[in-house]
């Protein structure tokens, strides 16, 4: 579903290059619950990001379902991310003059035209994450967590092929952080979801299908 083909990632700052991934070859297949592991700073953000094509490789090529990811067509790349991911940020980036569920719905605003239809499907994930109280709040009204939450169901409720989570689970008390893995491991195994979540917890890694290790900048 999802193959890395010798990606590399470089930064220049002044007249410094600094490599942040290298040569990082990957097949993910469809349904796979997938974690990465590493230190601060070894790349699994930008390893996300690039998969994600919020960021573009400096060598290399992204293939979904057998099509090259197309960085160098905005469109396309509005496209790819718009019919097949969901992300879930590790700093929410909700919209602040928009409530809860206005942020949820937002997301649904090319997919589905029926307002009501919107609403329910909205509605129903917030209820999922124990947020259907807080639909009429907006961001500074809620807390971290609370937050947190609004963003997974902005992240699922259009039902994406692919996950893409950055510590989802960061602000969350073990309660919360036990619901929302159940639920993304759910999505995995029986809507066939790809998730792919960065994290620092080793437990989550016991419930992966796989882990990916990565240490400065290259996966081993």
């Amino acid at each position: 579903m999802i193959r890395l083909e010798d990606l590399s990632k470089s930064y220049v700052i002044g007249e410094v290059e600094t490599d942040v991934l290298q040569h990082a070859n990957l097949s993910i297949y469809r349904g796979n619950f997938v974690v990465i592991l590493g230190p601060s700073g070894c790349g699994k953000t930008t390893l996300l990001n690039l998969i994600g094509g919020l960021d573009t490789p400096t060598t290399g090529n992204i293939y979904f379902d057998g099509q090259a990811v197309r960085f160098d067509d905005p469109h396309s790349l509005i496209l790819y991310r718009r019919n097949h991911l969901g992300f879930i940020f590790q700093f929410y980036n909700l919209l602040p003059t928009l409530t809860a569920l206005e942020n949820v719905e937002i997301i649904l605003d090319l997919v589905i035209r029926d307002t009501e239809e919107k609403r329910q499907r909205s509605l129903d994930y917030l209820r999922r994450l124990g947020m259907e109280d807080k639909a009429q709040k907006f961001p500074y009204q809620l807390s971290g967590g609370e937050q947190q939450r609004v963003a997974i169901a902005r992240a699922l409720v259009k039902n994406p092929s692919i996950v893409l989570a950055d510590e989802p689970t960061g602000n969350l008390d073990e309660e919360r952080h036990q619901e929302i893995m159940a639920l993304l491991l759910t999505m995995s195994r029986q809507s066939h979801t790809t998730v792919v979540m960065v994290t620092h917890n080793v437990d989550v890694a016991e419930l992966a299908d796989r882990v990916v290790h990565i240490t400065h900048g290259q996966i081993i």
